[in-house]
């Protein structure tokens, strides 16, 4: 699945391949995560000079993705005028 969303009133891109959300996530230096120090919180990213949540490796955090039924919406790199470089959210597949 890949099909455009509108998130918080912009245009985005909305996804559920491993490899772009890997991609996206490696070329921003950011780390698969979990919200809560037990690593049971939800789906995050960590980056290196804000790295407050818990790193997991990507099997459990593509497994938490699956099993919860996510999409991953992200910026599109090409909108001009946006800085687009680290939005992202995770949202019920069923609603893109």
């Amino acid at each position: 699945m890949s099909e455009s969303v509108s998130p918080a009133g912009g245009h985005g891109d909305a996804t559920t391949n491993h490899e772009t959300i890997r991609r996206w996530a490696e070329q921003r230096n950011a780390n698969p995560a979990r919200a809560s120090a037990n690593g049971d919180g939800a789906l995050r990213f960590s980056f290196p000079e804000m790295d407050r949540f818990t790193v997991v490796p990507w099997r459990e955090f593509f497994a938490t993705f699956e099993r919860e039924g996510l999409a991953f919406v992200y910026q599109p790199e090409e909108d001009p005028g946006v800085d687009s470089s680290r939005f992202y959210k995770f949202v019920d597949r069923a609603t893109v």
